[in-house]
Order: structure tokens, then C-alpha cells, then sequence
């Protein structure tokens, strides 16, 4: 599934020519189809084509400038899904257009989490957490797991909790792997509306009911901010979002009406963190 092995089913697909049909392994299809879902509701805020958009702004920070619009330009038509076709099922995924790639990592990891939770439910686990740095899922029902947040804004640090019986938590954050560009600190998730680094909220958690949903659609909500983020809400039942923002000199949260309760670490009792 990863883009980075020349063997992989994705490094096929980026590697094939405009109006090349290559074969779909069941994993990597379903994945395929959570992507197109995704980026059909969002409007193409979900946009898992932007591997040449982020690889120029890697090299905008090498240099230490920003992309001028001459070098944007000529990537809008490729880093776009539209660029490639899903046919029979997810078998099999269609390049349209020369030097669209694809890449998964803003939903994979969800994925991953899910097919563990599988297997473990398999081999006859019948409750318990499964964690993949901010992506977690919960399952058996049985006892409520306390999640934590991670702060945005203080590394190791916890923002707070909240508790989830059943269902996947997964969170996005801008905090890993910046860019400095000329001096000024970027984002790595960008907004495919502008091509560049997205601004807003620090970080962005989602509750679901699998970890594929949840992990997609919190770096959905990430790009979206609060306000189209809950407009999107309403057309994703059982999704469920907080959202972070650093206002005046405090962090300051925005709960979905679902969302559970977050108990913020300053408020919790002495040893209830531990």
C-alpha cells in the first residue's frame, strides 16, 4: 500500500501511464473506495493526489521560498482524484492523466488499526485498545477507555481526556513534520482549494465507528476548520469531531454536539492522569 515500495500495488498505479488500467489488491481497494467516498462528500477537500504539490514544497524549503504560481500552476491538473478512475468494484484503479500520483497516508494507518482489531477479534479477543501513534480504536464494548489528546502546543504533553466504550479516535495536527520556508514555519497538511499549507485549527480529533473513517475525516475537518467542519458533520453520520484553536493565551476546544465530554488535564483530580 505504500507509495514509497517500488513493489507495492500504489507505486504500480503512480508508475503507470495516462489511460493504464493496474490490478487492485483487496486492501489497497478498500482504501481506494474510503478515498473516493471521502473526497466525493468533501467536495475534494480529501485529496490523497497531492504527492507533487507536497514533493515542491519540500524543495521550497530547501531552497527557502515559496512556490511562485508559475510552479503551482502545472500540478492542479494532477494533483486532483479526478485524475485517476476506479472501475470494477475497486479491482481495478485507471490513471487519466500522465504524472498523478497517489499516496494514503492521511486514511492508511486508520485502515491498519482496523484490520488489527480484526484479526484479534479472530483469534477470539473479545475487548481492548489498539494504538497507532494518534489513531486508536476501541472495541468490545466492555469497559470505557480513557483517550487522550494530545497538546497541540507541548510536546508529550496531554491537552486531556475523554472515554469511549466502542469506535475508533484518531487525531490531526499540524505539529508533525513542518516545513520552514524562508524563516516561517508551515504545515505538512495542506488544503488542496489553495495548494498551500493549511492554517486554522492546532489539531483536530474524530470519533467514528472504524479507524478508516475517523482518520480521514479528521485530516478532512483539519483543512475545513470549524465551521465548514461541522457543516460537513451533518453528512457523516456517526462522526463526531473536537476541534483545538489557540485564541488569545489559551487553547480553547469546539465539541460537535456529540462528542464526548473532554475532561482538559488542569481540571483533572491529583493521579487521575496516571
Amino acid at each position: 500500500m505504500s507509495e514509497w515500495r517500488p513493489e507495492s500495488a500504489a507505486s504500480a498505479i503512480n508508475r503507470a501511464a495516462a489511460g493504464e488500467a493496474t490490478a487492485v489488491p483487496p486492501h489497497l481497494g478498500v482504501v481506494l473506495k474510503a478515498s473516493f467516498a471521502l473526497n466525493e462528500v468533501s467536495g475534494g477537500v480529501f485529496n490523497p493526489a497531492l504527492g507533487p504539490l507536497i514533493e515542491l514544497w519540500r524543495e521550497a524549503a530547501r531552497r527557502g521560498k515559496e512556490p511562485s504560481e508559475e510552479e503551482l500552476a502545472p500540478l492542479r491538473p494532477i494533483c486532483s482524484l479526478s485524475a485517476f478512475a476506479l472501475e470494477e468494484d475497486g479491482a481495478i484503479c485507471r490513471k487519466r492523466v500522465d504524472g498523478a500520483r497517489l499516496g494514503f497516508g492521511a486514511i492508511a494507518k486508520g485502515y491498519m488499526v482496523d484490520r488489527v482489531v480484526e484479526l484479534l477479534q479472530a483469534r477470539g479477543v473479545a475487548a481492548g485498545i489498539v494504538v497507532a501513534g494518534g489513531d486508536q480504536r476501541v472495541f468490545g464494548g466492555a469497559v470505557s477507555r480513557k483517550i487522550g489528546i494530545r497538546h497541540p502546543e507541548r510536546p508529550g504533553a496531554l491537552y486531556g481526556y475523554f472515554y469511549l466504550a466502542q469506535g475508533a479516535a484518531c487525531t490531526s495536527g499540524n505539529y508533525e513534520r513542518p516545513y520552514v520556508v524562508g524563516g516561517r514555519l508551515y504545515g505538512h497538511i495542506f488544503d488542496p482549494r489553495t495548494f498551500a499549507p493549511t492554517g486554522g485549527p492546532l489539531s483536530v480529533t474524530v470519533i467514528a465507528k472504524d479507524a478508516i473513517t475517523a482518520d480521514g475525516a479528521a485530516t478532512t475537518l483539519f483543512v475545513l476548520g470549524k465551521d465548514e467542519g461541522m457543516a460537513l458533520l451533518e453528512r457523516l453520520p456517526g462522526v463526531h469531531a473536537l476541534f483545538l484553536y489557540r485564541e488569545a493565551d489559551a487553547v480553547r476546544q469546539y465539541r460537535s454536539p456529540e462528542f464526548p465530554e473532554v475532561m482538559e488535564l488542569a481540571d483533572l483530580p491529583p493521579g487521575a492522569d496516571e
